[in-house]
This record gives structure tokens, sequence and C-alpha cells, in this order.
């Protein structure tokens, strides 16, 4: 089941990372795969201005590495897309506003399925 965070949080996760993931590998729980369903991948490649997906290497509370997707515009800057309140799609930097990023629908290990390496 995909399950939404918010901005504050994806960001914390990439701050924890690149703060402990090269100091600390001993206690790094680095996945196999993860995985992201079609409907994030589509929302953010049919984004306004998007150019390409970025993916941010995260840490989460138990040392578990994971990623989180952004688009990205031509100008190399994260953005997201987001549905005002008159309903309207606004380009948006990723660090400005208060939003959510999807993460991952699956990590593996501990959710492997028989197909994956």
């Amino acid at each position: 089941m995909k399950k939404k965070i918010s901005l504050a949080e994806a960001k914390e996760r990439v701050k924890k990372y690149r703060e402990n993931a090269q100091k600390n590998t001993t206690n790094i729980k680095l996945p196999n795969c993860v995985d992201f369903d079609l409907a994030t991948i589509t929302n953010i490649i049919n984004s306004h201005q998007v150019k390409g997906v970025r993916a941010y290497f995260t840490q989460i509370d138990d040392n578990q590495v994971s990623l989180f997707l952004v688009g990205y515009n031509e100008a190399g800057e994260d953005v997201l897309s987001h549905v005002a309140e008159s309903g309207s799609k606004t380009l948006l930097k990723a660090a400005a506003i208060d939003g959510e990023v999807d993460d991952p629908i699956r990590m593996c290990p501990p959710d492997c399925t028989k197909g994956s390496y």
C-alpha cells in the first residue's frame, strides 16, 4: 500500500542519510531494491515542466536506507506538481512548499518478490 510522507520528513531523511551514511557504514541497512508504483512515476513525469526524475537516498530511523523520487525542471531544480486551492497546477520548488512525496511501495528486504534479484 502506497504511503505518503511529508516533504519535511523527506528532507529530514535525506539530511540523516547525508550525515550518517558515509561515516557509519557498519550499521546502515542497504536494500537490494526499492519499488515505486506506476502512478507515482506517472504523476512525476506528467507534471508541468518536469524534464526528468531524481532519486534521493534517505535514512529512516532504524538506519534503513531508502529512496524517494522527485521531478526536476530544465534548470535542474527539484519540483513538485501541487494542486492549488483553485484546482490549477502550479510548479513549485520542493524546498518552498510543505507538500508530500510518495514512499516506496516495497523495499527488499524484507518484502522481496520472487521475481526480483
